[in-house]
C-alpha cells in the first residue's frame, strides 16, 4: 500500500470515528436530559427535516451527494486492491548514454531459487511490493520445525549481501521472513504454504 493512500484511509477512518462518537454521545447526553444535549438538538427543526424532500433543490441535492460518495467509495477500492508492484530499478553506473537497470522481482526469484537447494530450506516466495512508499523485496523461507532459527538467520544474512550486491545504486529494501511448517504434520511436497503466521528475522 502507498504511503498516501494509507494517510488518507487512516483520515477516512478518523473522522467517521468522530463522527460515530460524537454522534453516539450526544445522543446518550440527551436521553439522560443533560442540558448541553438539550440546547444542542433544540437547533434542529422537526418541520424542515419534514418539508426539505418537498422542495426542488432535494433531488438534486441527493444526486449529486449519491455521485460524489459513489466515486469516493470506487476510488478508495481501486486504490486499496491496486497491486502496488516494482518495476525496473536503476543501478550505479547509469549516465546519459545509458541506463543500468534490473528487475528486483527476477533478483528475488533467483535468490529464492538458490536458498531451496539448501536442505534447511523447504522452500521459498519471493515478492516485490511498494510498502508505505519504499519499494521493498520480500522473501519468505518456509522450513521444518527441527531447524534452528539461527541456520535461518545465517542463510538470509548471505542472501542478503547477494541482493545487496545485484541492487547496488537502488533505494529498494529487502525483508526475511521464517515460516515453520507445522510440527508432526507428513513432509508436504516443495513449494506448499504454511499456515503459521511469519516470523520477521
Amino acid at each position: 500500500m502507498k504511503r498516501s493512500t494509507a494517510s488518507i484511509d487512516r483520515l477516512i477512518t478518523a473522522l467517521l470515528a468522530a463522527t460515530l462518537l460524537i454522534g453516539g454521545l450526544l445522543a446518550l447526553a440527551w436521553r439522560a436530559d443533560i442540558h448541553f444535549a438539550d440546547r444542542v438538538f433544540a437547533h434542529a427543526e422537526p418541520r424542515w427535516y419534514g418539508d426539505a424532500p418537498k422542495e426542488t433543490w432535494w433531488d438534486w441535492a441527493l444526486l449529486g451527494a449519491s455521485i460524489l460518495l459513489l466515486l469516493l467509495g470506487l476510488w478508495l477500492l481501486l486504490a486499496n486492491l491496486r497491486p502496488n508492484r516494482v518495476g525496473a530499478v536503476s543501478l550505479h553506473g547509469s549516465d546519459s548514454l545509458g541506463t543500468l537497470a534490473v528487475s528486483p522481482a527476477q533478483i528475488g526469484r533467483a535468490v529464492a531459487t538458490t536458498l531451496e537447494r539448501k536442505p534447511e530450506v523447504h522452500s521459498v516466495t519471493s515478492k516485490a511490493v511498494v510498502d508505505r512508499g519504499q519499494r521493498t523485496l520480500r522473501m519468505t523461507l518456509t522450513a521444518e520445525p527441527t531447524v534452528p532459527l539461527d541456520k535461518l538467520r545465517r542463510l538470509a544474512a548471505e542472501s542478503r549481501n547477494d541482493i545487496d550486491r545485484a541492487l547496488e545504486g537502488s533505494d529498494v529494501a529487502t525483508q526475511f521472513y521464517v515460516r515453520y511448517l507445522s510440527a508432526g504434520a507428513a513432509k508436504p511436497a516443495k513449494r506448499v504454504a504454511a499456515k503459521p503466521a511469519p516470523r520477521v528475522i
